[in-house]
Order: C-alpha cells, then structure tokens, then sequence
C-alpha cells in the first residue's frame, strides 16, 4: 500500500466510520472522569450530583457499579511486538502505519467493561490492515470465548468492517484471519484449569503468555497451542520464578514441537546467576519447586542432595536477560 492510498483509505474511513462503543450510566455520559477527579478532590456525592446534573444518592450508586468494570491499565507489551496499539484512543491509528509489524493490542479486548461492538470494529481495521500481524492477548478467556461463539459475529464484524471502508468489504476473508493471534494470558492455576474457554476458539495462531508465580503445568492443552511464551512477575508486588518451572515448560514445548519464548525471571534473578547473590542489599530468600518463599533463609542441603533443582535462592535485582540453560530461548 502506498503513502498515497494509505491515506485515501484513512480518509474514506474517517467519513464513513459509524458509532463509536460506549459504556453505560456514567461512562456513556462520559462523568466517569468528572467524577473520579471530584472524589480526589474532596467533593461530597451531592457536589458531585449537582455538577453532573444527577441526584448524589443515584452518582453513588452508578459508580460503586461502573467503577470495578473500567479496564484496569494496559497488558504489558510482549518483547517480540514491535508497537503496542490502543484502539480505545485511536481505533484508526494503526491503519495509518506503512510497514508491516507485529502489533500488540492494549488493554484487554474481552474485559467485561467493553461492548462486544466495539471488539467488531477492532476486528474490522485487521481486516482493513492485513500487513500486520495482530496479537490480542486476554486474561478473560470466558469472554473471549462467548464472543467468538455468539450468533451472528461473523456478519457483525462484517457489518463494521462495511462501515469502516464499504469498498474493502469483497476482500474480506472468513475468521480465523490469517492477521490475528489470539492469546491466552495465565497467571494464575484458576486460569490454567479454565484454559480450555480459550481453545474453544478458532484461531490461526493460538499463543499462551505464562507469567510464572508457581508451578503450572500446561501438558495437557499443549497439542492445540501453537506457541509459548513465559516469563516471571515484575513490579513491587511480584513474586519470584523458581527456574524448575520453566525449565519444566521449556522441555514440555520442545517435546511437544511448541516454540518457546522466554522473557525472563522478572524481578527476582536465581542466586549466582550473573554474578547476583544474597550479599546485595536487596530482598532474597528460598524458593522451593512447590512456590514455598522463605525470606532472608538459605536451602536445607538435604533437598539439594536429592534433588538438585528443588530450591533455589532469589534475589530481588530486575534484569531484562533472557538468558536460561546458558542459551537465549
């Protein structure tokens, strides 16, 4: 596509792009923000009332019920994305990018706070971009499910591709789209026992994101998954990967003919790994391969002299390396 048509095709869409998704009560009303900033600021539910032009009593209730279904943040982008693209800001943006790219979509298209219409409209600009690769990720696999798998979405992502471009409607292939990945995001054994939602789906390509906080183990659901990718938690509140559990995974993919893509241990790094050890300043403690932390406690060596891997100490220090059985995975 040349800069040239790229444009005309922004522009024709811009003339014929339809409604926009909304949210109900205050979101619909866009107060939810007003609201929000009024609460930081002090303001009692009748101040709050009066400015949105609602009762107190009626604000309070509509916001105790909205707030908990706003989207909590953005996914974090996967390091093989090239771009993260929020379609909630700019649903058109990444139709104006030229080149090809893997594209990683933010936040989570299957939180109950958003419309399943507007999930059509971002399946149409796919259509409409079908250079990029896109990666929908949810940690919402019920959703992601009772969506694909409602009557009628097919002639409804048809109808929003329609409205979007009328032009490029002829064009559009039959789901799955050979475009768009869809992943499963587990990070917890809730979510691994639920997984099968996920692989109710159609896909061409079906991508699992493990963030490792305890043993998981994904063998049974491996045969329908094309593609692994694992990593430890990061932030304050993250808990460490004890390297047994990706080792596990690691050889189950390559056992199973999975690829496996590993984006490191987190916030917490194995003890003698890249020089790191308990001597820095830092948190530390042992992890066993049970996900058992004791903090600031060195390993009994009984276990070490049955089971090698059995535990390891950890040490707080976030490092980006992907390194693992001295290769990059």
């Amino acid at each position: 596509m040349t800069e040239q048509t790229g444009k005309k095709l922004l522009k024709d869409i811009l003339e014929h792009l339809g409604r926009q998704p909304v949210l109900f009560g205050l979101g619909q009303e866009e107060k939810l923000k007003l609201v929000e900033k009024m609460l930081i600021e002090g303001k009692s539910w009748d101040e709050i009332g009066k400015a949105i032009g609602w009762d107190g009593p009626t604000a309070k209730e509509h916001y105790e019920w909205e707030e908990p279904l706003k989207p909590k943040g953005g996914l974090e982008k996967p390091l093989f994305a090239d771009t993260i693209w929020d379609p909630e800001a700019a649903l058109l943006e990444a139709l104006s990018w030229q080149e090809p790219k893997k594209i990683f979509v933010s936040p989570d298209l299957f939180h109950p706070s958003l419309p399943f219409e507007f999930v059509d409209q971002v399946l149409a600009v796919t259509v409409l971009s079908q250079m990029h690769t896109y990666l929908i990720l949810t940690e919402n696999m019920p959703v992601m499910r009772d969506y694909f798998l409602s009557k009628f979405r097919w002639g409804k992502i048809l109808q929003a591709t329609k409205t979007l471009h009328p032009g490029m409607l002829r064009e559009v292939s039959n789901w799955p789209f050979p475009n768009v990945w869809l992943g499963a995001s587990i990070k917890s054994q809730e979510q691994n026992d639920r997984i099968s939602d996920f692989l109710d789906v159609q896909a061409r390509v079906k991508w699992v994101r493990v963030t490792l906080a305890c043993p998981l183990n994904l063998e049974p659901f491996l045969y329908t998954i094309n593609w692994v990718v694992c990593g430890g938690q990061t932030g304050p509140e993250a808990k460490p990967c004890h390297p047994g559990w990706v080792r596990k995974l690691k050889n189950q993919c390559q056992q199973a003919n999975i690829p496996f893509f590993f984006e490191g241990f987190g916030e917490w790094l194995p003890s003698g790994f890249k020089g790191v050890d308990a001597s820095l300043k830092t948190d530390w403690g042992t992890l066993d391969i049970h996900g058992n932390f004791w903090p600031e406690t060195t390993p009994w060596n009984g276990h070490q002299d049955q089971e090698p891997d059995f535990e390891h100490v950890m040490v707080r220090v976030k490092d980006e390396c992907r390194e693992m059985d001295g290769q990059i995975w």
